[in-house]
């Protein structure tokens, strides 16, 4: 696997589990901060991780370096990362569970990432609005 096969997103991800290898374990949801305080990223602020990003960054991360994390589902449906003497991601029935639950989340994805460079332009107001004084002559407005 190549670095030119990793999105942004996915990148990110592997920049902040980098920045976290001293921790034996942690969850999303610290890596997910981890990641919008190394982006800048000030959108979707309870987002989590989409299984898949996470498990091909950390598959890539232990072919690329000696950095071996496992993936594991809590019973919230929660993704745990712990330190493991291989890589690993999550098993068929968690995959399952964390996929259905990941219809309802809220998910960080590569637009996220774009659009933070568009919010600086502010959007062109679909109408203008006028004060009328109704005690004036209204004839004067057509």
């Amino acid at each position: 696997m190549n670095g030119n096969e990793l999105n942004l997103l996915e990148e990110k991800i592997l920049e902040a589990l980098k920045s976290l290898k001293e921790k034996q374990m942690f969850t999303e949801a610290i890596l997910v901060k981890k990641i919008r305080d190394i982006s800048n990223l000030d959108g979707k602020k309870k987002a989590g991780l989409s299984y898949k990003n996470l498990e091909k960054v950390v598959l890539y991360l232990g072919q690329e370096s000696d950095i071996y994390y496992s993936l594991h589902l809590n019973s919230a449906n929660d993704i745990l990362i712990k330190k493991a003497p291989a890589a690993s991601g999550l098993s068929a029935e968690a995959r399952v569970r964390r996929q259905s639950s990941e219809k309802t989340m809220s998910i960080l994805t590569v637009s996220d990432f774009s659009q933070k460079k568009n919010r600086s332009q502010s959007k062109a107001k679909r109408s203008e609005r006028k004060k009328i004084n109704i005690h004036s002559n209204f004839e004067d407005f057509e």
